[in-house]
C-alpha cells in the first residue's frame, strides 16, 4: 500500500504570502525547546537540538495514516538550556527565561483574533497548542500509549498532590524547586502548573 508522504515547511523560509494560503485548521506547528542540556564532553554543545531534529524526521516517518494530510510547520529549535553542562562551551538560561519565550511563544501562536495587529499584542494565527507524549527506545516500550490512556486520571492526581502539598510556590516533593524570582511572581512554577491544569479542564479536587 502507497503512503502518502506528510508536507514539512520550515516556518524561517514561509512568507506572508505563502503562509495566508496555508488551512490552518490542518496545520500541525513543531517547536523543540531544550531546557535540560546535560550530556558528556564527548557529544556536541547542541546535542539534544540534533537529537530535536531527529524526532520531528522520524515522528513524520512513521505517522500514522490518517494524519499524513496534514502540513506540519517547524519552527527553529528553541536553545534556552537551563541545566547545563558546567564547563566553557554551554549556554545558559534562567529558567523564568525559557518559561517567559515558550509563554510568549504560545500566546503569539494561540490567539484566535484575525485583526492584522502586531504579534506582540497577543493576535496570532489560532494554533491550540498541544503536548506530545513519546518513547524515545525505538519502536517504544509502551508508556506513551498507557499514559494517553490514562491521561485523565495522571492529570487528577497530578493536581491532587500540587494543592496536597504545603509548599507555597513549588518545592522537590510536588514539581520541582521554584525558577521564578522576585521580579517575575507570575513565573511561579507551581502557579503556572496549576494554570495549564485548569486550561486543559482539570478542575480543583477541594
Amino acid at each position: 500500500m502507497t503512503t502518502s508522504e506528510p508536507t514539512l515547511l520550515r516556518w524561517e523560509t514561509l512568507t506572508k504570502r505563502r503562509f495566508d494560503q496555508l488551512d490552518r485548521e490542518s496545520c500541525v506547528v513543531l517547536v523543540t525547546c531544550s531546557p535540560l542540556e546535560v550530556h558528556g564532553p564527548h557529544l556536541p554543545f547542541g546535542a539534544d537540538a540534533l537529537e530535536g531534529e531527529g524526532l520531528v524526521r522520524r515522528m513524520l516517518r512513521f505517522l500514522p495514516e490518517r494524519h499524513r494530510s496534514k502540513t506540519f510547520l517547524q519552527l527553529p529549535f528553541i536553545y534556552a538550556a537551563t541545566d547545563t553542562v558546567p564547563h566553557p562551551g554551554s549556554l545558559f538560561f534562567h529558567p523564568s527565561t525559557t518559561q517567559a519565550v515558550l509563554r510568549d511563544l504560545g500566546r503569539t501562536l494561540g490567539s484566535r483574533n484575525e485583526d492584522d495587529v502586531p504579534p506582540g499584542t497577543g493576535q496570532g494565527p489560532g494554533f491550540d497548542p498541544t503536548i506530545f507524549l513519546y518513547d524515545t527506545v525505538a519502536g517504544g516500550i509502551g508508556l506513551a500509549s498507557r499514559l494517553f490512556e490514562e491521561r485523565e486520571e495522571l492529570l487528577r492526581r497530578a493536581r491532587q498532590l500540587i494543592e496536597s502539598c504545603e509548599c507555597k510556590e513549588g518545592c522537590p516533593d510536588c514539581i520541582g524547586p521554584d525558577a521564578s524570582n522576585d521580579d517575575q511572581p507570575e513565573a511561579a512554577r507551581k502557579r503556572l502548573v496549576l494554570g495549564v491544569l485548569d486550561a486543559v479542564g482539570v478542575s480543583a479536587t477541594h
